[in-house]
């Protein structure tokens, strides 16, 4: 079953007088479940794709289908819904909330989804990612590893049906990084949530199911079995 499918994606900008063409005519599927990394140069056009599939942006052209509804034709509205719902974002810069703590974080988008008791079931999520004795420490007392699990925690404890990660580890050193990134990969397994990984690092982008490289404004399929 299509979880995530793009058809000919296209996305541009303008600076000044030049017209810069960031991606065209892109196409790509996402099964559930499964997991997908992108990889290619700064400034290939990663994260602007990335922005487009969680809907914080808009093709000029094209289609993108999540569960076989074309988020494109939606209004804000709709696409803050389905991604408070059904879609957790990670950043390369964690986007935590200064003044609340860990738990807090971590709670937030069951409070914006008006759950109750969502407490408890954060805690058991900071557990999961090794943040128990971290609870309630505000950001500026955790290291980046540890504001990394939390934002990882915040973006899944809504099980959502898609994880979009820019860049997860980028800001990390590279043993908290491969520890961030196994933490992820374990998680998006036993959740059974799609990944789609925005990635320059081409040995982490072959742990997952496929792997696609973004090079002037193209999309094209790379074999993982030749790496």
């Amino acid at each position: 079953m299509s979880l995530l499918s793009i058809d000919n994606l296209s996305k541009s900008f303008t600076q000044g007088e030049n017209h810069i063409q960031i991606l065209n005519n892109l196409d790509f599927n996402l099964e559930k479940g499964k997991t997908a990394s992108i990889i290619g140069k700064s400034g290939s056009g990663k994260s602007t794709l990335l922005s487009l599939l969680a809907g914080l942006d808009r093709p000029d052209t094209g289609s993108i289908k999540f569960c076989g509804q074309d988020i494109c034709s939606m209004n804000e509205e709709s696409i803050t819904q389905l991604r408070n719902g059904k879609i957790g974002i990670v950043f390369q810069q964690f986007h935590l909330i200064s003044h609340l703590t860990a738990l807090e974080n971590v709670c937030l988008p069951l409070e914006i989804q008006g759950k109750q008791n969502e407490t408890e079931y954060a805690k058991q999520f900071m557990e999961r990612v090794g943040l128990s004795h971290r609870l309630d420490h505000l950001p500026s007392q955790l290291s980046g590893g540890e504001k990394q699990r939390v934002a990882i925690a915040r973006s899944l404890i809504i099980r959502p049906e898609l994880l979009l990660a820019d860049e997860p580890s980028g800001s990390l050193d590279d043993k908290t990084g491969d520890d961030v990134m196994n933490l992820i990969f374990e998680l998006v397994k036993e959740e059974n949530t799609g990944l789609v990984l925005v990635t320059h690092n081409r040995s982490l982008a072959t742990q997952c199911d496929q792997t696609w490289s973004l090079s002037g404004g193209g999309l094209v399929p790379e074999d993982n079995n030749a790496q």
